[in-house]
């Protein structure tokens, strides 16, 4: 019987240290980056419920879901209406970290 390698998910902290995840945007930036990855992926992947591709995203800390979003917008969907707002919290999301240190 194959052996499956274990998740990292269950190590992966959602939440990064305050003040960052405060000044990075808390639970708003969450919601917004994880909704417009879902619409922008959803009527493309259509093995995946809406909901899943929101719960695979928001799983994850906000500077890679910043960074997931913006991947997302230039190699899939290109810009579109739907994800301008997640693209500029993005970017801002991504340049504080940069400027903190964080990853």
């Amino acid at each position: 019987m194959p052996h499956r390698a274990p998740s990292a998910a269950p190590f992966i902290s959602r939440k990064l240290e305050e003040p960052y995840e405060t000044l990075l945007g808390g639970e708003t930036a969450h919601h917004c980056l994880a909704s417009s990855y879902a619409d922008a992926l959803h009527p493309l992947e259509t093995r995946l419920s809406r909901d899943d591709l929101y719960r695979a995203l928001d799983m994850l800390p906000l500077t890679l879901k910043a960074e997931n979003i913006l991947m997302l917008i230039e190699h899939v969907t290109g810009p579109a209406p739907c994800t301008a707002e997640a693209e500029q919290l993005a970017k801002r999301i991504t340049n504080l970290a940069g400027q903190f240190g964080l990853r």
